[in-house]
C-alpha cells in the first residue's frame, strides 16, 4: 500500500506542473491540458483520502469530477477548433482581440 504522503506529494508536483503550464504557455491547446493536468492532480487527492477514510463518498465525487473534466475537455476542443478556423493560430494573444 502506497502511503498517503507520497500520493499527496505526487499530485502536489502534478498541480505545479499544471499551473506552470498555465503561467508561461501561450498556447490554448497546451493551457487546455494543463487545466486538465490540475484537476486529475485534485481528484487524485480527493481519491486517496477517500481511501484512507474508508468512504466511498470521496470516490463518486471523484467520478463526478472525471465527468466534468470530460465535458469541459469537449467543449474546449469544440471552442479551440472553431477558434483554430476563424484565426488558423491558437495563440492566446490573438483571443485577447475578440474581446473588442
Amino acid at each position: 500500500m502506497i502511503p498517503i504522503e507520497h500520493v499527496v506529494v505526487f499530485a502536489g508536483l502534478l498541480f505545479v506542473i499544471g499551473a506552470a503550464g498555465v503561467i508561461i504557455r501561450r498556447n490554448a491547446l497546451i493551457l487546455l491540458m494543463c487545466v486538465q493536468l490540475m484537476m486529475a492532480a485534485s481528484t487524485l487527492v480527493l481519491v486517496a483520502f477517500a481511501r484512507l477514510h474508508g468512504e466511498p463518498h470521496g470516490q463518486v465525487l471523484a467520478v463526478l469530477a472525471i465527468v466534468v473534466m470530460a465535458a469541459q475537455a469537449a467543449i474546449g476542443l469544440g471552442v479551440l477548433v472553431a477558434f483554430f478556423r476563424g484565426r488558423e493560430t491558437l495563440d492566446v494573444e490573438e483571443a485577447r482581440e475578440l474581446k473588442w
